[in-house]
């Protein structure tokens, strides 16, 4: 059995990079973060942001008995620099 669910975030333009960390329920399941393993409840190394939409962390979770995976997609939106704002 196998899905995959998906989240969206939207970070201001300061925010350069992410982390991701996954807790698994069960000790036995592993994981990925865009194809790198990671350990329980551990950031991952950081993963750098372009301005506009990155959708590249995909954490993949494999139950302890390999019968059950479940990919996790984040797409995150870094904004861009707001050079002129007005007050009204």
């Amino acid at each position: 059995m196998s899905g995959t669910t998906s989240y969206t975030a939207v970070v201001s333009n300061n925010i350069t990079s992410i982390t991701i960390t996954v807790v698994c329920v069960s000790p036995q399941s592993t994981f990925k973060i865009n194809g790198v393993s990671n350990a329980n409840n551990v950031p991952s190394q950081a993963i750098s942001l372009n301005v506009g939409s990155n959708n590249i962390v995909m954490v993949n979770v494999t139950s302890g008995n390999g019968l059950v995976t479940q990919t996790y997609i984040v797409n995150v939106t870094r904004l861009e620099i707001c050079e002129k704002f007005y007050i009204v």
